[in-house]
């Protein structure tokens, strides 16, 4: 199983897909930030066109606390866009945003299905490892790669951040809560790879494994939320359980301590039903 795994590693390691999807993942996060100024400045120049064109007087309450509320709202309303969605903001977008789901579905599905193209998992399964062993091994490759591209576009979403927003937006950074919500992020990721890796053993197509993992995460939380209105008077919503809707909630709600092992239960749960169901198709179909 060691050897294996190490195999699968310096595949990795050499696997051209993997760096390509990481820079992809860094240009994504750069091109958010670039859409979040370029927003900025529109709203900048719609403040000064109306400024220009509209005169504008002004009568002030002698109360004290009318005063203070108006300055109050007039600055909070005067804070660009790319403040007030911040770092934080764009991270939670390419994690919770299908960004980062995209980029590891297309690469795990390069990474497992291609090697039934190329021979490679027939050449090892006819060396006399168990098949269970083989297919465990793959997986936990993939759930290294998964786990290093989110690290990535974290660090490319972080690294782009101090250099765009400075050190204010360094600060403004709640540092409990992103590594909270990192955390559970992961847990969802690796849930999902072990669903892609499943379906990558399945249809071992590399087109039919992109088109179905894809159609996964467009379609599935449609999917949910048509089953969410059928269960109506059931009071049950399936979405509840599914990790994808679940990995779009508010980071608000990320942090509750109930969504937190609700979160952590279903992603094993799922990763687990994957794995298995992955490892029994793999011993019992045949390798062309």
């Amino acid at each position: 199983m060691l050897n294996l795994f190490h195999a699968e590693c310096y595949k990795l390691w050499r696997n051209k897909s993997f760096y390509i999807c990481a820079l992809t993942g860094a240009l994504i996060s750069l091109l958010l930030y670039g859409t979040l100024f370029l927003v900025d400045n529109l709203e900048r120049t719609d403040s000064q066109q109306g400024q220009e064109g509209f005169s504008v007087t002004a009568t002030v309450n002698e109360e004290a606390g009318d005063l203070g509320s108006t300055e109050l709202q007039g600055k909070e309303e005067a804070i660009p866009m790319s403040q007030r969605i911040g770092i934080m903001g764009v991270i939670e977008q390419m994690l919770s945003g299908s960004f980062a789901g995209f980029i590891t579905t297309i690469f795990v599905c390069i990474f497992v299905v291609g090697e039934y193209g190329n021979g490679a998992i027939k050449n090892v399964v006819s060396k006399g490892y168990s098949r269970g062993t083989v297919f465990l091994s793959k997986l936990l490759a993939a759930e290294l790669a998964a786990l290093l591209l989110n690290l990535a576009i974290i660090g490319a979403c972080l690294l782009f951040g101090a250099i765009l927003m400075g050190k204010s937006g360094i600060e403004a950074i709640a540092w409990k809560d992103l590594a909270i919500f990192t955390g559970i992020q992961m847990a969802f990721s690796a849930a999902l790879t072990g669903i892609v890796a499943m379906i990558g053993e399945i249809t071992r197509s590399l087109g039919s494994g992109i088109a179905l993992s894809l159609g996964l995460l467009m379609f599935s939380t449609s999917i949910t939320a048509g089953l969410d209105l059928l269960f109506h008077d059931l009071h049950w919503k399936p979405s509840s359980y599914w990790l994808l809707d679940l990995q779009t909630t508010a980071l608000a709600d990320v942090l509750q301590k109930d969504f937190l092992i609700r979160a952590a239960a279903l992603s094993i749960f799922w990763l687990l039903a994957a794995a298995a169901a992955g490892m029994l198709h793999f011993k019992k179909a045949d390798i062309k």
